[in-house]
């Protein structure tokens, strides 16, 4: 049936043929068990019928179009920013460091320089 008029089909399938304006609106389709009338199933769809001279992103495969080209560009944009975050973040590992790399090739000893005043006397190197 559709909504707004008075008139039925009983039958499982509906074909709209030639669909002009007029046939634009919402179709239901009402299944009901014939001695249960608790046990029923009503689906409904809308129909749209454009005019000829609509524009494209009127139409359903303009919209997909939309919507498809997006969510690519959202896509993009979310890779582009990690890329740029984490080369930012490994420059930003490489430029500092918490030891210089001259120290880091020798071994420090307890009685160096480089070390802190201990109480111990081994010559083992801490490093």
């Amino acid at each position: 049936m559709k909504e707004g008029e008075d008139w039925l089909v009983p039958s499982s399938k509906l074909k709209l043929r030639s669909v002009r304006m007029e046939n634009s609106g919402s179709y239901s389709c009402i299944a009901q068990h014939p001695t249960v009338s608790t046990l029923r199933k009503t689906r409904t769809i809308t129909v749209t019928v454009l005019p000829e001279d609509a524009p494209w992103y009127d139409t359903t495969e303009g919209r997909l179009t939309l919507m498809i080209s997006g969510a690519g560009a959202g896509l993009l944009l979310l890779i582009m920013s990690v890329t740029v975050c984490l080369c930012r973040r490994a420059s930003a590992r490489k430029s500092k460091g918490p030891i210089d790399d001259q120290s880091q090739k020798k071994p420090i000893y307890t009685a160096s320089t480089e070390s802190l005043p201990s109480t111990t006397g081994d010559k083992q190197p801490l490093v």
